[in-house]
């Protein structure tokens, strides 16, 4: 169900800024790292939340011939730096489950083309973050069954009062104060869902179907998911809530003159 935004500091999303905050400030805690000669300790993310990740045509260039003649298959993860333009840089690979085809190394091609969104905030953080990157090459699915993603992230939710605005003029003028619709929907390159459907809605008759499809086409999800493929062209299944604002109290009546 969806009734809220998330925030939009890539670093918050991830929690790094709030573990790193904490009682002290950052830059108190910059002026002790300047007093040891230590190096700093990264602090690990993994899959962000990206506003440019890989399209299905970019990963298909990317897989080499020599896997692509055999249908081999891997899950590559690099560990990046990540640069105050949201760029990854610097990337070693952490774990390569295929060991061979050179599947570790088109994966470092493809990590040129991922983009973070970075906030004033988080550049004084960047130094010390170091992101795991999960990608996954492989031959395409056999299958002609729409591929829906088990969990998203959501980059763009509506907001709370917006989901309470799109309640339906028709199910308010039937006395009904709350219902809720279940859509599917596709999801585009960069993340953005579109073409959805009503699944079900109750009570039926009363519109919800349609608000929901017209909230559902403004959402974005993260374009790149958690296992390391493009999210483009799967599909998602979620259900929005809606509820009738209350009615505005009466006014007072005049005093007498």
């Amino acid at each position: 169900m969806i009734t809220a935004s998330r925030a939009t500091s890539v670093l918050a999303l991830c929690g790094i800024a709030a573990a790193w905050m904490g009682p002290d400030s950052v830059t108190a805690q910059a002026a002790n790292a300047k007093k040891t000669t230590e190096p700093p300790a990264y602090r690990l993310v993994t899959n962000l939340p990206w506003v440019r990740a890989p399209t299905r045509a970019e990963v298909k260039m990317a897989y080499p011939d020599d896997a692509s003649d055999v249908k081999a298959s891997g899950l590559i993860v690099l560990r990046c730096a990540l640069g105050d333009n949201g760029r990854l840089s610097r990337c070693e690979t952490k774990s390569d489950d295929a060991g061979r085809w050179g599947l570790a190394e088109a994966a470092k091609v493809l990590s040129r083309t991922f983009v973070a969104r970075i906030d004033a905030a988080d550049h004084d953080l960047l130094a010390s973050v170091r992101v795991d990157l999960p990608i996954r090459f492989g031959p395409p699915p056999s299958s002609s069954k729409p591929r829906y993603l088990d969990t998203v992230e959501w980059l763009k939710a509506p907001r709370a009062d917006a989901v309470m605005e799109a309640f339906p003029a028709k199910a308010a003028d039937a006395g009904v104060t709350e219902g809720r619709a279940s859509i599917d929907c596709a999801v585009h390159a960069n993340g953005q869902l579109g073409e959805c459907v009503t699944r079900t809605e109750e009570p039926q008759a009363m519109e919800f179907g349609a608000a929901a499809v017209q909230i559902g086409n403004l959402l974005v999800v993260n374009p790149w998911t958690d296992d390391g493929m493009p999210a483009e062209g799967a599909r998602v299944r979620f259900s929005i809530k809606f509820v009738k604002a209350p009615d505005p109290a009466p006014s007072p009546p005049a005093k007498p003159q």
